[in-house]
């Protein structure tokens, strides 16, 4: 994964290093810079969405916030960019996958993007992930947190059925579960999508069929 030119290519190294190789191989895990990271990725998200939707509520502003810096989200971002293929993880979390869990992607994401703050700053990390982030927030037409709602509403308006979200399964174990969840809007089907919770895949679902439905 090739974000930013390093002057010190061992603080990538690191930051993708989980802690499993790092138990085997006696070397320091990504976990300090995750930490970083975290709290560097929401600063430069929400500075993006305040900047965008100047007439958006704290709340809102918050819920898609939280949407955006999920695990979720970030870590299916990560296995987009092929984080995964440069990920170091121990044998045992090799056999069992460990290095496509959104979990360890996302903090592995979070990671790099502390790693490039320590390397260049907070002006490194903007030119590396914020046209990443600013093409994701300009695909929002209203808040995370009100898809369902406006959904609903659009339908509701339209004297049309309303939507039905139906669970068609689940992937990976209890501590890190996926749920598979489907829309149904009228004779239209949308998904699955795969959410850490169910409302996070429903909130998905109606993201997608508003941007599928024409204006009315």
């Amino acid at each position: 994964m090739s974000v930013h030119p390093f002057q010190d290519p061992s603080l990538l190294q690191t930051a993708l290093t989980h802690g499993s190789y790092a138990a085997e191989h006696g070397v320091v895990s990504n976990q300090r810079l995750e930490f970083l990271g975290d709290a560097v990725l929401k600063m430069l998200v929400a500075e993006l969405l305040y900047r965008a939707f100047p007439d958006w509520p704290e709340g809102s502003l918050s819920t898609t916030l939280g949407f955006l810096v999920g695990n979720a989200h970030i870590g299916g971002l990560a296995l987009e960019l092929g984080l995964a293929d440069d990920l170091r993880v121990g044998r045992g979390a090799a056999l069992t996958g460990d290095r496509r869990r959104l979990n360890v992607l996302a903090d592995a994401f979070e990671a790099v993007i502390g790693a490039v703050y320590e390397d260049g700053g907070l002006d490194a990390v903007r030119a590396s992930f914020g046209p990443i982030f600013a093409e994701r927030i300009a695909t929002l037409a209203v808040p995370i947190g009100n898809y369902k709602s406006s959904l609903q509403e659009r339908e509701a308006k339209a004297k049309r059925s309303l939507p039905e979200y139906r669970i068609v399964g689940t992937e990976g174990k209890d501590h890190d579960k996926l749920w598979l969840v489907q829309l149904r809007l009228g004779e239209e089907t949308f998904g699955p999508v795969r959410g850490k919770s169910k409302r996070a895949a429903e909130t998905e679902l109606a993201r997608l069929a508003l941007g599928a439905m024409p204006v009315t």
